[in-house]
């Protein structure tokens, strides 16, 4: 529900704001924020003080999370190209025509290059690892097929956090050996923050990202992936072999015939998966 919320509020910001979304007035993000719980308040009338906690609680996480934004994008040329865009196009394997169908968050260009942001309401990383097992296709899928709409080279797909989580600083160091008292003041703690709030994905120039990929080879490794799955489900191989904790948050849970069986299930290095 609060993830639902989130990325209809910051779809009005950038519809409304567009490159100046980050640097919203306080009194107009928080309009935006009551409308999109206006529906709560009538569905749950008599939950209106608890639904006033976690209003107030996604407000802070809103504007923590501007003002990182604005932080990040400073120095770059990215303007929002589309928020919320859906895409339906048909990928044609070896023996059958796979439609992909889905909803970006949104996309960013500048004069050369085009981005694509995921927002994740938990902390996410990339992982290669989960990707190579078919686990983690969303992002980079989302990079691959608009390159033949945007006529622009790939610049990167990204995941941006808006979760809560601390910051860990260490506040004084004392050296024995010149019996010194280190103290950690704000500017340290705040380029700590900073890079624990980076945006985390795939790079395809080069960056300060350890590793630079390549569209033809993901795209080579993308069309592998969808193939073993088409061909699976051709076999009629259908058999769940859902992640660790993806149960808790399926809308079928009151009718699927796995959940709690003996089996352990499929672990990934990222068991958050949205």
């Amino acid at each position: 529900m609060l993830g639902t919320l989130l990325h209809q509020i910051i779809e009005s910001l950038i519809k409304n704001y567009n490159a100046d979304y980050s640097a919203c007035p306080t009194a107009e993000l928080s309009k935006f924020v009551d409308e999109g719980f206006s529906q709560l308040y009538q569905l749950y009338p008599r939950q209106k003080a608890a639904i006033d906690l976690i209003k107030q609680k996604l407000l802070m996480t809103i504007t923590r999370s501007l003002a990182v934004l604005r932080q990040l994008e400073r120095s770059q040329n990215f303007k929002p190209l589309a928020a919320e865009q859906p895409f339906q196009t048909a990928v044609q394997l070896k023996n059958i025509r796979m439609n992909l169908r889905g909803v970006i968050d949104r996309i960013d260009t500048d004069a050369e290059y085009y981005r694509i942001i995921d927002y994740k309401s938990s902390d996410h990383k990339p992982s290669e690892n989960d990707f190579n097992k078919g686990l983690q296709l969303q992002l980079l899928t989302y990079l691959w097929l608009m390159q033949e709409q945007i006529a622009k080279k790939p610049y990167g797909a990204y995941y941006f956090s808006f979760s809560d989580k601390y910051t860990k600083v260490t506040a004084a160091k004392y050296r024995r050996t010149n019996h010194t008292l280190e103290v950690y003041d704000q500017t340290d703690w705040y380029e700590t923050f900073m890079k624990e709030h980076q945006f985390a994905g795939w790079s395809f120039i080069d960056t300060e990202d350890k590793k630079i990929f390549s569209l033809e080879d993901i795209s080579a490794r993308l069309l592998a992936l969808y193939q073993q799955l088409a061909d699976r489900l051709l076999a009629g191989d259908i058999n769940p072999q859902p992640q660790n904790e993806a149960c808790k948050y399926c809308t079928y849970l009151g009718i699927c015939r796995y959940y709690q069986q003996d089996e352990p299930a499929e672990t990934s290095e990222n068991s958050d998966e949205e």
